[in-house]
């Protein structure tokens, strides 16, 4: 073998290896694009089931709220009748007490 035999084997041989290569590249790639389309397609689950998540803390919110002021209806209509029941009593203390004309 004479040298320009050699380098043509060579040369030959590392285009082998290069094409190797790039078909295992190109493998690499397809995996590589399939993980970051199941990556994109997890990413857009989240941020749904994230929204789902938001709008369920704002309804749960908003029912606080509602129990609330549902609490403070209850405590102000108590002390409503609490205050007529004073008014009651004191009425009554008056009615039965004699005035100055009847005695």
């Amino acid at each position: 073998m004479n040298g320009t035999e050699q380098t043509i084997n060579h040369f030959a041989t590392r285009v082998r290896q290069l094409i190797l290569e790039h078909q295992q590249l190109r493998n690499e790639q397809a995996e590589l694009t399939q993980q970051l389309a199941a990556c994109r397609d997890e990413i857009s689950q989240l941020k749904e089931t994230l929204a789902q998540q938001q709008k369920h803390y704002n309804d749960l919110m908003t029912a606080r709220l509602m129990e609330v002021n549902d609490g403070d209806l209850e405590q102000a209509s108590e002390r409503i009748m609490r205050l007529i029941r004073q008014v009651n009593k004191c009425i009554a203390i008056l009615t039965e007490q004699p005035t100055e004309e009847e005695a």
